[in-house]
């Protein structure tokens, strides 16, 4: 019962500062993209992560991994390489 209550506490907390901000951007007249697009509904850990940090997996791909190298072709190690350094 306690985990799935801290769960639940997590995904309120997230949601609600998600909305918050927003929000208040919206009230300033600045539009912020989406962040968080119910990561309890995905079907897997990799449409979890992206549906939980949207924004910051797009700011992590955007400015550490691209600029990396990104995704190597015919040459897995160093992909494998920019991935491991990324996390």
């Amino acid at each position: 019962m306690c985990c799935l209550g801290f769960a639940i506490q997590i995904y309120a907390d997230f949601s609600g500062y998600s909305d918050i901000a927003i929000g208040s951007a919206g009230y300033f007249g600045v539009k912020l993209p989406p962040n968080f697009n119910k990561p309890y509904f995905s079907k897997n850990y990799r449409e979890f992560w992206v549906r939980w940090h949207a924004t910051f997996s797009r700011w992590l791909k955007e400015y550490i991994f691209d600029p990396l190298g990104g995704v190597v072709k015919n040459n897995r190690l160093k992909t494998l390489f920019n991935i491991f350094l990324l996390f």
